[in-house]
């Protein structure tokens, strides 16, 4: 059985879903398809992956046909060519739909196996040619798989029950959601706070948690200034822009934190194991104030080690309701100084609150999520 994933290795839960999902199904020969150029960052990644006899496809870096818009119509061309390697596997799975999803129905043999395995802002940030796309993928893909119960029912909505029989909830896992479990309490957090290089004498807040623009560092900032100077004083803020950040979106991050008159710090390395669990234990207060979400594994990580979250009341989590996991939300950006307040003024009621929290990590946890992911694909 040969099995494409079509994917990004520096995405966390594409890479995690390879290692404890697809190279485990018995008698099967995993490749990638990256979607984008080789990366040293993830040269650890592409060691295990190789050493576990996987193929990576890397995308071309393409460096000169990027710097003119005028050639990028040559980039599509090579990349279609690209996908033709789809002719050659039984099963090919999709993470995340792009534009490029298009080529794998071009290139695929009629009896291959698609699995279309939605991320979110692929279904809800979609355009009018997007819309397009994902209706094409939909129509041919044999499965539909969606990470929380909120998409599929929107996905049932949306389309009128079309692809019901089609869409399968199938979470992803997070190894380090588990191992914050495991060592959280075995951490002391003033002795993170000090390690990761934060203050210990103040309210940490993490800002989103990757360096994407849709996490709304900028507005953040600019919300939170408008809080009274006792209250700036308290607080930290934290921005974790390990990927997603173009140079000029991060410029204008420590651009914006620097005019802005608050001690913060931005984290751009990659985290994992025991680092990643200090570092979640040094937040205080983590803010979700992106426009779309599925089930986000750092939002869960948070709750996990004892952080006050703060969502955006436009994000649902049925799943994490389900549970009666403790999260406030707020009606829209604007009214996040008043509830930072009232949250500052009530730190220790909102801090033990947080205790409805532990366990939820299993949500993410890969060996839940075997079974059902590999009668998806052998099925």
């Amino acid at each position: 059985m040969k099995i494409l994933i079509i994917g990004d290795i520096g995405i966390v839960f594409t890479y995690e879903f390879i290692i404890k999902i697809a190279l485990k199904i018995p008698n099967a020969k995993v490749d990638i398809l990256n979607f984008s150029p080789r990366n040293d960052k993830n040269k650890e990644r592409e060691n295990k992956l190789k050493q576990a006899g996987c193929k990576i496809f890397y995308q071309p870096k393409y460096k000169g046909l990027r710097s003119l818009r005028i050639l990028h119509p040559f980039i599509r061309i090579f990349e279609f060519i690209r996908y033709r390697i789809c002719k050659n596997y039984d099963i090919i799975n999709i993470h995340y739909i792009g534009i490029d999803a298009c080529n794998v129905l071009y290139f695929a043999q009629k009896n291959a196996k698609i699995i279309a395995s939605i991320y979110g802002s692929d279904l809800f940030r979609a355009g009018k040619l997007m819309q397009k796309v994902l209706l094409k993928v939909f129509n041919r893909a044999n499965v539909v798989t969606v990470a929380s119960k909120y998409v599929y029912a929107y996905m049932s909505n949306q389309y009128e029950g079309k692809y019901d029989s089609k869409i399968i909830l199938a979470r992803y896992g997070s190894v380090a959601a588990e191992y914050i479990h495991n060592h959280i309490k075995t951490l002391d957090p003033i002795a993170c706070k000090k390690e990761i290089g934060v203050p210990v004498d103040k309210y940490v807040i993490l800002c989103g948690y990757n360096g994407s623009k849709a996490q709304r560092q900028i507005e953040i900032i600019d919300e939170l200034n408008k809080l009274p100077v006792l209250y700036r004083e308290k607080i930290f803020l934290l921005f974790q822009c390990s990927y997603g950040a173009s140079p000029d979106h991060l410029s204008a991050i420590a651009e914006k934190l620097k005019n802005s008159g608050f001690d913060g710090k931005i984290v751009t390395n990659f985290m994992s194991g025991i680092e990643l669990a200090k570092f979640r234990k040094c937040v205080d207060i983590f803010l979700n104030m992106q426009p779309t979400d599925v089930l986000s594994a750092t939002m869960i990580e948070e709750l996990e080690a004892g952080a006050i979250v703060i969502n955006g009341k436009w994000l649902r989590y049925p799943d994490l309701e389900d549970l009666g996991a403790y999260l406030l939300s707020i009606q829209k950006i604007e009214d996040l100084p008043y509830t930072m307040i009232e949250i500052l003024e009530n730190y220790t009621v909102h801090k033990k609150m947080t205790a409805k929290n532990e366990g939820l990590w299993k949500l993410l946890c890969w060996e839940e999520e075997y079974p059902n992911w590999k009668k998806i694909i052998t099925n």
